[in-house]
């Protein structure tokens, strides 16, 4: 397939709109009113999001321990896509999973390869299982998009106190020491996410617009501060 990266001019639904003629790169932000006229949002059209099916076991509910029951259902949807997100990352997993060999002190050089065989993405998959134990889940009304993030790390299996800029070198290091005290394989690790994504799914219609971004935009976090728990678990 040949793809035509020529920039074209905006179709007639921008003129009048803050998008100007500038091709192809949409300004930094949109005003509401011309989102809904070029029909970007709010369109009027609902769809039916019913995925089902089993989740991974990062989203059982004793994972999530500090979470009401009605604001954990609500993100059902989110926990079905992420699902479904990390089972497709299958051969991506298998450059950080199992574990890289150490060479000497430091890890070598990951060289990124997604030709991966069945038993390479198995292995992966099974290493990943091996974390859920040492994670939990917590959401959190202090982390909001102004922050610059939606999710964060933790090292610990508690969150003690609200630190939005990240862990230091230090916890970094006493979470390992914890974890090998205890006869642990991974460092307890607890992952924040906004509170503001339960808030809108629970606000939102069911198959609105917004119900729909919402429940995307927490998977794609989930998934995400999964990607950061991958390189923070090892304790060796």
């Amino acid at each position: 397939m040949i793809w035509n990266d020529e920039p074209r001019e905006p179709d007639n639904r921008l003129q009048g709109t803050s998008q100007g003629k500038r091709t192809d790169f949409p300004p930094k932000e949109w005003i509401r009113s011309e989102l809904e006229q070029v029909g970007a949002l709010d369109t009027g059209k609902n769809w039916n999001p019913n995925l089902t099916g089993k989740l991974h076991p990062f989203f059982d509910r004793r994972h999530w321990p500090s979470i009401s029951t009605r604001r954990f259902d609500a993100l059902e949807q989110s926990f079905q896509i992420s699902t479904r997100l990390l089972k497709v990352a299958g051969p991506y997993l298998c450059n950080f999973l199992p574990d890289p060999k150490f060479n000497g002190k430091w890890i070598k050089r990951l060289e990124v390869n997604d030709s991966r065989s069945f038993q390479e993405i198995n292995a992966a998959n099974t290493a990943l299982l091996d974390i859920v134990d040492h994670l939990q889940w917590r959401e959190s009304p202090d982390i909001t998009p102004k922050d610059g993030f939606l999710g964060l790390n933790h090292y610990g299996p508690e969150v003690k106190h609200n630190n939005l800029h990240g862990d230091d070198t230090h916890e970094f290091n006493q979470a390992a020491r914890r974890a090998k005290r205890d006869g642990l394989r991974h460092r307890q690790l607890t992952i924040s996410i906004t509170s503001q994504f339960v808030d809108s799914l629970l606000a939102a219609k069911k198959g609105s617009h917004a119900y729909m971004v919402a429940a995307f935009a927490a998977a794609i976090t989930i998934v995400h501060e999964l990607g950061h728990t991958i390189f923070l678990h090892d304790i060796r």
